[in-house]
């Protein structure tokens, strides 16, 4: 998996675990709730961002965890795409 498309992985994550949290225009939280298992999956894969960005090298156990949550990801494209749009 390349930086970038690493990248947009973890910020698709991170809209999903943030979808219902409200934040002032100064970025303070206001309400709404953290889905904690996006959240911990954003924090994951910002994790392995930051190591393939230092050049190192990512696991067999680290690359099959973003497989397995790019397919998360891509079942949940139509969703995605909707945050995505809020966000622009």
């Amino acid at each position: 998996m390349s930086e970038s498309s690493l990248y947009l992985l973890s910020q698709r994550l991170r809209l999903l675990a943030r979808r219902d949290v409200l934040v002032s225009a100064s970025g303070d939280y206001v309400a709404g709730r953290i889905r904690r298992q996006f959240e911990a999956a954003f924090r994951q894969a910002s994790s392995l961002l930051d190591l393939v960005v230092d050049g190192d090298q990512l696991s067999a156990g680290d690359i099959a965890w973003l497989k397995r949550a790019q397919a998360r990801v891509e079942s949940l494209r139509p969703h995605v795409r909707a945050l995505e749009h809020e966000a622009a």
